[in-house]
């Protein structure tokens, strides 16, 4: 494993940034003080192939954004999915389900060839969350979706 590093600033963040929010639609409900904010939290994190970032039952809550690279999604020995550039992964751990209750990582994610991650603490989303309610309801949207497909 590469070392981790703070998240530089710079306009490739403020791209990477866009293409996210935009995948399901909410780049203009983010204002740039709250898009600098979350990005500021991240820290970047290269990983080697056959590299588990997270294992499924672990209690961490880093989300992740892939700069790039590609990873294969596990339950089991089963494939779920391979992400790529501008894909996420990490909010159903990540995001507070209620009081008592959250969800430890539901799945396994591999490095299938060199990826660059951007790290972001949970506490961070949730905030970003709180703030976007359009991120909001589509990042519940997608970790709804992912937890049916298990």
């Amino acid at each position: 494993m590469w070392p981790t590093r703070a998240w530089s600033p710079g306009t490739s963040r403020n791209r990477t940034f866009i293409c996210w929010v935009s995948t399901f639609g909410c780049s203009s409900s983010v204002t740039d003080e709250q898009a600098r904010r979350f990005l500021a939290a991240g820290r970047e994190r290269l990983v080697d192939p056959g590299e588990a970032v997270t294992v499924r039952w672990s209690y961490a809550r880093t989300f992740s954004l892939v700069l790039s690279g590609r990873l294969e999604v596990r339950v089991g020995e089963r494939q779920m999915s391979v992400l790529g550039k501008d894909d996420h992964f990490g909010e159903i751990a990540a995001i507070d389900w209620g009081r008592d209750f959250s969800y430890g990582r539901t799945a396994t994610v591999v490095a299938i060839e060199p990826t660059h991650l951007l790290e972001i603490p949970a506490s961070a989303l949730r905030d970003l969350m709180a703030e976007a309610p359009d991120v909001d309801r589509e990042l519940r949207r997608i970790a709804q979706e992912r937890l049916d497909r298990r």
